[in-house]
């Protein structure tokens, strides 16, 4: 008998966050996030909003793939230059205020 296993989908999934030195690692919910996501096997983009450009109708990003780890933060496995339309998920992690440069982000 055959057994027909179902393909799993590995994600992009993109979490735009204030800067790696500011985060809490003990604390911080998106590392919690993070980690869950990577030991399903996905691929995490670390992305920082000044990291956010607009070219023509499109939102670009550097951005950064990471593993995270409570322990040792976040080691750097590449960084590139992606269209944002490539991730399957992206998370606006960013801590307030909620001022003008925040409403543009969520608006890009």
């Amino acid at each position: 008998m055959k057994h027909n296993r179902k393909q799993r989908t590995h994600l992009q999934i993109g979490f735009i966050m204030d800067p790696m030195e500011n985060i809490l690692l003990k604390w911080d919910t998106s590392i919690a996030i993070m980690i869950e996501a990577q030991n399903r096997g996905h691929c995490i983009l670390y992305i920082e909003p000044d990291d956010l450009f607009v070219r023509g109708n499109t939102v670009f990003a550097r951005v950064r793939e990471v593993k995270a780890s409570r322990k040792t933060g976040f080691r750097v496995l590449n960084t590139r230059t992606i269209d944002l339309k490539t991730c399957d998920v992206i998370f606006n992690r960013k801590e307030p205020p909620f001022d003008t440069s925040y409403l543009y982000l969520t608006q890009m």
